[in-house]
């Protein structure tokens, strides 16, 4: 079709622009009337329906065509149907809607068109839409291609859904977009808000392929992983240890609890999150309150202690009393023969046989002597 109906050229200021584009006017002008070619044969019908009234217009125009030679058939119609108050000046208002339907068809392809305009203007607000169906075959292959695109003023929102031999896409245009199901409610199902650049999904997401995130990702909420979870780091303590599993995440926690020196008080426990197969150091002290060991007397075999887990012994060592001598000046009022317990302390590995929380527990079965008993449990990195 190229060679019987040329592109014309946009006219520019020197000569030989501007002679081509007189050339390109010629040919395309021959053609048409039949000087080129074996001859033209066409058909035109147009009609226009027209009504003024004080500076207010109504009208509708159809007009057909159909040109047919040796190397073009040809198949046009336009549709207009427009109306207006105040021309087209300041404070003038109109509304125009334009369809232009085309088939052509030459040796070498075919192509089909329909494209339909609405346009409003009142003063300087404008508004337009646009909706096109485009086809096209020939030697090199097919296209298919829908179009739809909206613009208010400066702000412009369009889709364009096109397929052809190599493969097909479609295109969203738009400041914000969003996707609604009735059964979810009045909120969007998910967002896209160009303002903050991201994506925001209002229900439950699933994804059963792999997902990159080259940059940041915040999660305000659960994370179900039925996979790997691979990370260069975590940052702080915010993921508990119960909530990583099979090793997955390197992780250090510390807890300490300590009693007070209440004589009666024999125990002190501390919960603490581990993963499975985790490996934590645990370290108890029982120190004595109220007396200080400065030798002599004697010592004796008064009871045990113990550092449990769940209930269960993991060590469990002897406690010795010690008969004390108070120091000549008289310094923390202690007197000949008072007797307190003996400074001890014991540690344990643990290793943990799944993924919870674990309450360790120093036990000192010796109740009648005042101490302060402490226990520490950190898990360590693998």
């Amino acid at each position: 079709m190229a060679s019987q109906f040329p592109a014309i050229p946009e006219p520019a200021g020197d000569t030989a622009a501007l002679l081509q584009t007189v050339r390109a006017l010629k040919e395309a002008v021959e053609t048409l009337t039949g000087q080129r070619g074996v001859g033209v044969d066409t058909l035109i019908k147009s009609s226009d329906m027209t009504r003024a009234i004080d500076g207010a217009e109504a009208r509708i125009a159809d007009s057909q065509q159909i040109v047919v030679n040796d190397q073009v058939a040809l198949a046009s119609r336009v549709t207009v149907v427009e109306s207006s108050i105040g021309g087209t000046g300041p404070g003038s208002l109109g509304s125009r809607v334009t369809t232009v339907e085309q088939a052509i068809t030459n040796p070498s392809e075919s192509i089909g068109s329909r494209v339909t305009t609405v346009e409003s203007r009142a003063n300087t607000a404008t508004a337009t839409g646009q909706i096109g169906l485009r086809t096209a075959a020939g030697g090199s292959g097919a296209t298919a291609a829908y179009e739809m695109f909206l613009t208010s003023g400066s702000v412009s929102v369009g889709m364009r859904a096109e397929a052809t031999s190599g493969g097909g896409r479609i295109v969203f245009t738009a400041g914000q977009f969003l996707l609604s199901d009735p059964a979810y409610g009045q909120a969007p199902v998910f967002v896209w808000n160009s303002a903050t650049g991201r994506f925001a999904f209002n229900v439950p997401l699933l994804i059963n392929g792999n997902v990159a995130i080259n940059g940041d990702a915040t999660i305000n909420g659960d994370a179900v992983v039925n996979g790997t979870l691979t990370g260069a780091k975590i940052v702080d303590t915010s993921v508990p240890g119960e909530k990583l599993n099979n090793n997955a995440v390197s992780n250090t926690m510390s807890a300490v609890a300590t009693t007070s020196g209440n004589p009666l008080l024999d125990q002190v426990s501390v919960a603490v999150p581990l993963r499975a197969g985790a490996r934590a150091v645990v370290i108890g002290t029982a120190v004595p309150i109220g007396v200080t060991s400065y030798g002599g007397g004697g010592t004796a075999l008064v009871g045990t202690m113990a550092i449990r887990v769940n209930g269960s012994d993991l060590t469990n060592i002897p406690v010795f009393q010690s008969v004390l001598s108070a120091p000549s000046n008289g310094e923390f009022g202690s007197s000949p023969g008072e007797a307190a317990i003996t400074a001890t302390a014991d540690q344990a590995l643990y290793t943990a046989p799944s993924a919870g929380t674990y309450t360790f527990t120093l036990f000192h079965s010796q109740s009648s002597f005042p101490k302060r008993l402490t226990i520490t449990v950190t898990e360590l990195f693998k």
